[in-house]
């Protein structure tokens, strides 16, 4: 488990614990199913919509952002805190949303599903996981590339 602190004069105090990709997959379903609004952050765009599916399968509503999104959704982006999300479960998105988006909405938990062949620049998850500006649990749940053929794209952290 690490701990980081993102801001010098605001503190966004979190903690990561690693876990499998699957193991956050179900952590992400139980937490909706309690009620709470999850965050989930990838990589690429395949592996958040094969995820998004997972959800969806299990009656769960997910607001996706992506590289193919229509400039309508984008602009929908832009007014996030206006009640956008109040009729979805979760939001869902890859780096296409990085610098400025500053999300109010209250989070139960945040996902970072780095767990692919291209892996993370720690700049980008740190943007990424940085979204959510509120949550009632501080612990940011990710799953970092854990194949061998993978080990190569793990983040660094020095």
């Amino acid at each position: 488990q690490w701990r980081m602190q993102r801001y010098t004069r605001v503190a966004l105090n979190r903690k990561f614990l690693e876990l499998k990709d699957l193991e956050l997959l179900d952590l992400g379903i139980k937490a909706m199913e309690k009620g709470g609004k999850i965050m989930c952050a990838f990589r690429s765009k395949e592996q958040m919509l094969q995820r998004v599916h997972a959800f969806e399968s299990k009656g769960r509503r997910m607001l996706t952002f992506h590289s193919d999104c229509d400039d309508e959704l984008i602009k929908a982006f832009a007014d996030i805190n206006s009640g956008i999300l109040n009729d979805y479960d979760g939001l869902c998105f890859t780096s296409k949303v990085t610098v400025g988006a500053d999300i109010q909405e209250l989070f139960s938990a945040v996902f970072i599903f780095a767990d692919t062949r291209g892996g993370y620049t720690t700049r980008d998850m740190m943007q990424m996981m940085g979204r959510a500006r509120k949550t009632s649990n501080p612990v940011v749940y990710i799953a970092f590339p854990s194949e061998d053929r993978y080990m190569d794209a793990r983040p660094s952290f020095q």
